[in-house]
């Protein structure tokens, strides 16, 4: 027998730099989506205006990087989800570990794909804009110069950050209630169709993402999402602990 204590801060820290290095995949898919995403904004545009009188006709077209945070939103869903499943749980055998180790070693890697998801999401706004200046012969208005104060560039990355957490705090759950039973894999479905499409206008759904879409303060909502994803890990946690050993 070893007489080596090993602490669990030691074994959380070598799983999450270990899952940083392995789990490339991730990395590569986030960036493919947010290229397709930039390359559909440019072609397409956002949306389109037009209007004349007389000799004078304008035609406008509306440019955003909306389309690549939505994917980057579903990007950060799917990635939580797959952090749950059996092959990547069991990687985490390679190591002397326990469930809170594995749990909280994906938390942190989590906190890290999400700002590099909000990060880049922010940039791809601005690679727009040079596709646009290089291929168009259009008038070009700007209307998010202010994106160019460090401050404001940094909030634009930091809300897009804590969006990714909310969804990827919603995957893991997701994720972790499918390995517990696979009921769930039509139950979560099914709950989600009925919150937005069979309560009037979808009522019931808008009330239950209001308190973060309509927040103005940034730093309550990060508070906001900070409690909301401590409390979902939490239960994510307490989940898993009722699983078999190595299910």
């Amino acid at each position: 027998m070893s007489l080596t204590q090993v602490k669990e801060i030691d074994i959380v820290k070598k799983q999450y730099v270990f899952k940083l290095k392995a789990y490339y995949g991730i990395y590569s898919t986030l960036i493919l989506i947010q290229l397709v995403a930039v390359l559909f904004s440019f072609l397409g545009g956002t949306s389109s205006f037009g209007g004349g009188n007389g000799n004078l006709n304008i035609e406008g077209i509306s440019y955003s990087g909306n389309f690549v945070i939505m994917l980057t939103l579903i990007w950060a869903f799917t990635s939580a989800i797959i952090l749950t499943t059996r092959a990547y749980r069991y990687d985490d055998f390679s190591f002397i570990t326990n469930r809170l180790t594995s749990h909280l070693s994906n938390i942190l890697f989590i906190l890290t794909i999400c700002f590099l998801g909000g990060f880049f999401a922010i940039l791809s706004g601005f690679l727009i804009k040079d596709f646009i200046y290089l291929k168009s012969h259009f008038h070009f208005i700007e209307n998010d110069r202010y994106l160019e104060f460090p401050g404001v560039f940094s909030a634009s990355i930091i809300g897009t950050s804590l969006y990714n957490m909310l969804f990827c705090a919603a995957g893991y759950l997701t994720g972790t209630l499918v390995q517990l039973h696979k009921i769930f894999i039509i139950l979560i479905p099914g709950v989600f169709f009925g919150l937005t499409f069979l309560s009037p206008r979808g009522v019931l759904f808008i009330k239950l993402v209001e308190p973060f879409y309509n927040e103005s303060s940034l730093w309550l909502f990060a508070l906001k999402v900070m409690i909301t994803s401590a409390i979902v890990f939490a239960i994510c946690i307490g989940i898993s602990n009722r699983m078999e050993v190595r299910r």
